[in-house]
């Protein structure tokens, strides 16, 4: 089974744990990634501590999105779906 983590030049490939989905959607220009929230919560724990601060959606509809920032792009590492 494929594996979600991150992968970084410094720190090589780091698993995020307790990701449970295996389907994601992304859109062409990856404005959007479309994951099962108690999935991004994961994720989000881990991208935490690259610098990037994400507030949770004001519902619980299914519409909803979390919004993140980071003051340097470049240092997130990707993002292995």
């Amino acid at each position: 089974m494929p594996k979600v983590g991150v992968r970084d030049p410094a720190n090589g490939f780091s698993q995020v744990s307790g990701v449970k989905s295996k389907n994601v959607i992304l859109d062409t220009g990856v404005s959007y990634a479309i994951v099962p929230a108690e999935d991004f919560v994961a994720l989000q724990t881990e991208l935490d501590s690259y610098g990037a601060t994400c507030v949770a959606p004001k519902d619980n509809s299914l519409v909803s999105t979390y919004k993140c920032k980071c003051k340097t792009y470049s240092a997130l590492p990707d993002i292995q779906l």
